[in-house]
């Protein structure tokens, strides 16, 4: 077969610059010796008692500081300056040299098929179409980066317990979709159909087999996929060479998806303390997703010492975006920039056609959504 080529949306260039660079330090040293450190010392020291992220989250101090670190870096940092730390690349290779990988680096392959690429996490030996289960994993990290590194741990925890000790032939494979901004929308959901038509199409995986999971962003490209399936949006389209599109997969697992881009639920409020990525950083990310680059506010770079302790750059205000009205539901009337957040296939929350839902998520208790601290 040809090489297959999809038709891709370019966004903007990323450029990382030796100034930016400089600025991100400026950031990182103050945070790891003073902000992390009071932080540590007044949640599980001094106020212990008092303290929600003890009391009620149970996070250890040593099971909070990659939070707060990584929290403290996307809500200072550019896209191109985050990349420095959540490097794809050097991700997957770190998380490849923990113990659980010691003696199955030959359960590990790579592959770049359909115009997309991904990873297979399986037992050698065996035979994709022969699985029992294919769980096909949509990686998050807010469209901007790839945070699939941090689950290939427990991927290989869970394919060494179905294949070796409960002897269900298993496998994982992770979807690499290019990034926002290089690339905006559609392009995600693109690599997410050209990646099921890869498993179905061209391995003869059944999709009944297929269990279609992400979290974070990649429960968002998940959710809407489904809905893609249920009701074509012919933006989204991979070429006819790749055949006819599969049918509904078996089974979705959705972990903490990020179905509504831009919310004033209370629960930010509440829980700021507890979440990753603050509702700043997420709104710079939705924005990156769709090419709105008029409501980007410039997130320019600040030396202002008073940053190291609260957000140079606020969420972009839902009252300056669009209000919901009409929900579209196809590329004829979804628009573009900004006015994407009023599609279903952007904005899954936007979908409140109850039958559309049914056709879309897998039924019979076949469809998961987990949240968690």
């Amino acid at each position: 077969m040809a090489e297959i080529k999809l038709a891709l949306t370019p966004g903007r260039e990323i450029k990382l610059s030796f100034l930016a660079v400089i600025n991100f330090f400026f950031f990182l040293l103050p945070c790891l010796f003073i902000v992390l450190p009071a932080h540590l010392l007044w949640h599980y020291v001094l106020n212990r008692g008092g303290s929600r992220l003890v009391q009620v989250i149970g996070r250890p101090w040593w099971g909070d500081i990659m939070p707060q670190l990584g929290r403290y870096i996307l809500t200072r940092s550019s896209v191109a300056q985050t990349r420095i730390v959540f490097d794809r690349v050097r991700s997957y290779k770190l998380s490849h040299m923990k113990p659980d990988f010691f003696k199955k680096k030959d359960w590990l392959s790579y592959v770049e098929v359909n115009g997309t690429a991904g990873r297979w996490s399986a037992q050698p030996g065996t035979k994709r179409s022969d699985d029992e289960v294919v769980l096909y994993y949509v990686h998050g990290g807010g469209f901007v980066i790839d945070t699939g590194g941090d689950a290939q741990v427990l991927w290989m925890r869970l394919a060494t317990e179905m294949n070796v000790k409960r002897k269900v032939q298993f496998s994982v494979f992770s979807l690499d979709y290019v990034l926002a901004p290089d690339n905006i929308y559609p392009s995600q959901l693109t690599e997410v159909l050209a990646g099921y038509h890869y498993l179905v199409n061209t391995l003869g995986i059944s999709e009944d087999k297929i269990c279609i999971s992400g979290d974070s962003a990649g429960g968002n490209l998940v959710a809407a996929f489904l809905l893609h399936l249920a009701r074509p949006n012919p933006s989204i389209k991979v070429p006819a060479a790749l055949g006819l599109t599969p049918r509904r997969p078996g089974s979705a697992f959705l972990i903490s998806p990020w179905v509504k881009l831009f919310s004033q639920s209370p629960s930010i409020r509440e829980n700021v303390l507890f979440d990753f990525i603050e509702s700043n950083a997420a709104g710079f990310a939705a924005l990156d997703y769709i090419g709105g680059v008029d409501f980007a506010f410039g997130k320019s770079l600040s030396w202002n010492p008073y940053h190291w302790f609260v957000a140079p750059a606020p969420a972009p205000d839902p009252k300056h975006l669009p209000v919901p009205g009409a929900v579209a539901t196809t590329a004829a009337n979804e628009g573009r920039g900004i006015d994407l957040l009023r599609s279903p296939y952007v904005n899954p929350s936007m979908c409140t056609d109850l039958q559309w839902l049914k056709e879309a998520y897998p039924g019979g208790g076949r469809t998961l959504f987990a949240w968690g601290g």
